[in-house]
């Protein structure tokens, strides 16, 4: 995730450790190590620092990978399974709409056939490849109705008297800088 704690890298961190007995590593930067193990992920995601030599060769020898906001790899290999788990919809022009490269995975997440198109143009990515799934991240705002009064106190009392609040908040920004190839530390 990108900058660290991205909603959907998250969601599926956790997801990947309640259904599989496998590791998973949850880069963060330096900054954030601590930020990061105040309850945000599963207890059995090993955090791991963004900068190290060791998060390089994870990144190189991982038999799966789920980015946010790119991948530092132009390819992978073979053995390889990448996931795009883009964080947005395309509000903003990303990757082969700016002239730049695609973001390449063996799988991209879309949230409807419009994105699934949108996605396939701007990573420059087979469509079949742009699943329609949703968004992980959503899937903790549809399934927290068991915790709906713990979020309800979370939030401002003024808006607790609703039973249903919609939040919106894209970004609109012009940046040829998305995300892949950045490193913050």
């Amino acid at each position: 995730g990108y900058p660290n704690l991205e909603s959907g890298a998250v969601e599926v961190a956790n997801k990947i450790c309640d259904g599989y007995d496998i590791l998973v590593f949850f880069p963060v930067s330096k900054s954030s190590v601590a930020y990061s193990k105040l309850g945000l992920l599963n207890s059995k995601v090993i955090i791991i620092d963004k900068s190290s030599f060791y998060l390089q060769w994870k990144y190189l020898t991982a038999r799966y990978l789920f980015f946010t906001h790119g991948s530092q790899l132009n390819t992978f290999s073979k053995r390889q399974v990448s996931v795009n788990l883009w964080h947005g919809i395309l509000y903003k022009k990303v990757g082969t709409l700016l002239g730049q490269r695609g973001i390449p995975a063996s799988f991209t997440v879309s949230t409807s056939e419009l994105t699934q198109k949108m996605f396939s143009t701007a990573f420059n990515v087979i469509n079949s490849t742009v699943l329609v799934t949703g968004y992980p991240r959503n899937d903790v705002m549809i399934n927290t109705k068991i915790k709906k009064q713990i979020v309800k106190n979370k939030i401002s009392k003024e808006f607790s008297a609703f039973d249903k609040i919609i939040i919106w908040l894209p970004t609109y920004r012009k940046s040829k800088d998305v995300g892949f190839n950045r490193r913050d530390g």
